[in-house]
């Protein structure tokens, strides 16, 4: 690519200047320490700003015909790294646009040179002074947006102003003119002191994300962590330094205390065992243990007392300790009427003597209840002040009548999250008001944090992919070959079945609103809807011939009924029929002929019942033999039909037990139990394609709170024989469904999510 005629050897765009002949880019005239290759690519954008780059001009321009280097990789990094230079983002370009698969864009405005600068005279030293980093380009860009509102706010008054005087002159209703203009005025200046201002403090690349975050009570610091360890970054300066703790303590950053030094973590010693919480100091110094089986703690604004989660993932418990560990106490949840209720993190109130949280509470085929409610930690009175369904997990509570809450988009947005805030009532703890948003942006909001004056608001944003993947079975199924992405949507996609010849998965999806039947052939990348229509669907499965695909349809959101049906429609195509209906069915399985045997499960408390029924009657009876019973509350239950319908494969998903696997005989005459030795939870389990072993998702800890990593999945032959075909992977594995050649598995996986954290203001 030859260079344009009469190009700029200067370039100028927003906080930045770029000196070609010498290579330096400057933020305000400091110097921003870049490595060459960032420099070239940088020169070569603004050579053609507004123009696209393609990746083989940028590969050419790179490095020379002959030379050997991993090109994606290597350009990769480097745009990262000049991302991070220039505080931008890929998400939300200001500078560099991302053409998918292509090139690179420069989008920025070019500025003429500023002819009365010497950059000469604003060029720092080599010899160790710290270069501003990405925080402080983007905190510096903010002060200037600020600035700019202002002075806009200040001219549109002065000029109304103008106006009203003029109208004055020559208007006896001057005052009424004057008035209006006034108040017109006054909405402008207050509309744009209000805008919330939000900018990226973090720049993690998608395979290294913001594992936790949490901002000091003084607003000077980021504590946060990815996999390569704990970190403290600067709010102004942008300075980032490790934290020292001892080998081999890696945890999470829960809570600081009011001195803005110690801080609440969370660490998993055992993975046997659930998180324990401990206090560090950012000085380094040993950590000190406060409390084990806990998570997700927050500090008291006093520092006197911290409040944590307890218990299974699923429901839990909220409890109180002394600053110190000592006196512990459960406030929220343990009572049987709560077995299928979970609780989000607390928020504190700003005086220290209420906590607010998300109680959520399991609804079977609709969406989980939610509600946000206050308790006062001594007198134990809670009140509901938020009630709908669509509420996350995360909560601030910056001052006696704000209370800051996360809230799902609708349809068909339905996978990202956004803030909305409402008022409270410090005397009674009511809603005064239905809410007002704060963001409008993409993702999922994993975690909040506030400091202690409530001006400043630290989020961690994430971006969940749960989609199917397909990957070869080798060595007789030892080995796994890598995982390929099937479903190519933004949206939730879960693998159910194959067709008959193996070429193609069966799964279910909401990616055009409410949750379909799809199948896609392993060499495609577009689906085809199999069941539509205004339901709910979920479960589709084949029947024993292979020639119809049984499904359920769930009762309307709206509805009182329990009731789920149980479908089937012909493989080729046609309408669909009723096989049956009942209270909460929530899955089924048939086998393969020669066998016709086909069970469903309904959800009850205390119990699991199974069913078997005929496919095209309907006509059941249940199988005594398999009832669990003895566990209090909701029991869940993963469980799997063998394909000559000889046994059933159980896996209780409830407590903090070591999991075990029960196979039982359909005829009821014989069982055994295999022992899930050095795993702590059990996501599926799925017959393989020959009977002779099971597939297991499985996590090392009962407390694994979504780290990929965790996460493993495993061939389970029926001696008890356990071999992790993989582990500690970037895909979370929930379940695998087996091709009936038993040449490949399909399973749905929560991949590594891309996750950083932006800071607010003015919210």
């Amino acid at each position: 690519m030859g260079m344009p005629v009469n190009t700029p050897r200067t370039w100028r765009f927003g906080v930045f200047e770029l000196d070609a002949s010498s290579g330096e880019l400057r933020r305000n005239g400091t110097v921003v320490k870049l490595r060459e290759q960032p420099v070239r690519i940088l020169v070569l954008l603004l050579e053609h700003a507004g123009q696209m780059i393609t990746r083989e001009q940028l590969r050419q321009h790179l490095w020379p015909t002959g030379t050997f280097v991993d090109f994606d990789h290597s350009l990769n990094s480097a745009v990262m790294k000049l991302r991070e230079a220039l505080g931008d983002s890929a998400d939300k370009p200001l500078y560099i646009e991302t053409i998918p698969k292509k090139g690179y864009r420069f989008v920025a405005p070019l500025l003429a040179p500023d002819p009365s600068a010497d950059p000469s005279s604003n060029h720092q030293a080599s010899n160790g002074a710290v270069m501003p980093s990405a925080g402080d380009v983007r905190l510096a860009a903010t002060e200037q947006i600020r600035e700019r509102r202002w002075k806009l706010s200040v001219a549109v008054v002065v000029a109304l102003a103008v106006l009203a005087s003029f109208m004055g002159l020559f208007n006896e209703q001057s005052y009424w003119s004057r008035t209006r203009l006034g108040i017109l005025a006054r909405h402008l200046v207050t509309a744009f002191r209000s805008t919330v201002i939000e900018q990226r403090i973090t720049a993690n690349p998608n395979d290294v994300p913001v594992t936790s975050a949490v901002i000091s009570p003084d607003g000077k610091y980021l504590a946060f962590t990815d996999r390569t360890g704990f970190y403290l970054r600067q709010v102004e300066g942008g300075e980032t330094h490790a934290v020292p703790l001892p080998k081999g303590f890696e945890p999470l950053a829960e809570s600081w205390f009011p001195d803005s030094v110690h801080l609440v973590v969370s660490r998993l010693e055992d993975n046997n065992k659930a998180s324990s919480l401990w206090e560090i100091s950012v000085m380094g110094g040993t950590p000190r243990k406060l409390a084990d089986d806990a998570s997700s703690a927050r500090v008291s604004p006093d520092g006197s007392k911290i409040a944590f989660l307890r218990g299974r993932i699923e429901s839990g418990e909220i409890w109180l300790i002394q600053a110190d560990g000592s006196h512990p106490q459960r406030v929220i949840g343990g009572t049987e009427p709560e077995g299928e209720d979970g609780f989000s993190p607390v928020a504190w109130s700003p005086e220290g003597k209420r906590i607010a949280y998300v109680r959520t509470t399991a609804q079977y085929f609709r969406r989980d209840e939610t509600k946000v409610e206050i308790a006062d930690v001594t007198t134990r009175e809670i009140r509901v002040v938020v009630s709908r369904t669509g509420l996350g997990r995360v909560l601030g509570w910056p001052h006696d009548k704000k209370l800051i809450y996360s809230l799902e988009e609708p349809n068909p947005d339905q996978n990202d999250f956004n803030l909305w805030s409402f008022d409270v009532d410090s005397r009674a703890g009511t809603g005064l008001s239905s809410g007002t948003r704060i963001t409008s942006d993409r993702g999922e909001i994993a975690e909040l944090s506030l400091t202690s004056d409530g001006k400043l608001l630290a989020v961690r944003r994430r971006i969940p992919e749960i989609d199917v993947y397909v990957a070869e079975l080798k060595d007789g199924g030892k080995r796994l070959g890598p995982p390929q992405r099937l479903t190519l949507d933004d949206r939730q996609d879960y693998p159910y079945s194959w067709t008959p010849d193996s070429k193609t998965v069966i799964f279910t999806s909401n990616r055009d609103g409410p949750w379909h039947i799809f199948k896609q052939t392993i060499d495609q990348t577009q689906p085809e809807l199999m069941v539509g229509g205004a339901d709910d669907l979920a479960i589709p499965r084949l029947s024993p011939d292979n020639t119809e695909l049984l499904y359920l349809v769930a009762p309307k959101r709206a509805a009182s009924s329990h009731t789920v049906r149980i479908m089937r429609v012909p493989l080729s195509g046609g309408p669909p029929q009723l096989v049956l209906e009942g209270p909460w069915i929530w899955n089924h399985q048939c086998a393969r002929l020669p066998s016709r045997l086909c069970i469903y499960t309904p959800s009850e408390t205390n119990q699991q019942r199974f069913f078997r029924f005929d496919p095209v009657t309907g006509a059941s009876s249940e199988i005594a033999a398999a009832k669990i019973t003895g566990i209090t509350g909701a029991v869940f239950v993963s469980w799997s039909l063998s394909p000559d319908g000889k046994y059933l494969a159980t896996a209780e998903r409830t407590g903090n037990n070591q999991p075990t696997i029960r196979i039982l005989s359909t005829d009821g005459n014989t069982q055994k139990l295999l022992l899930v030795q050095r795993w702590g939870q059990i996501g599926g389990v799925d017959w393989a394609a020959d009977g002779k072993s099971l597939w297991v998702g499985a996590a090392n800890n009962v407390a694994t709170l979504g780290r990929s990593n965790a996460w493993a999945l495993l061939r389970l032959d029926l001696d008890g024989t356990i071999k992790a075909v993989v582990e500690n992977g970037s895909v979370r594995f929930s379940a695998a469904i087996p091709s009936p050649d038993g040449h490949r598995l399909a399973f749905f996986s929560a991949t590594t999510d891309p996750s950083n954290v932006w800071l607010l203001e003015n919210f």
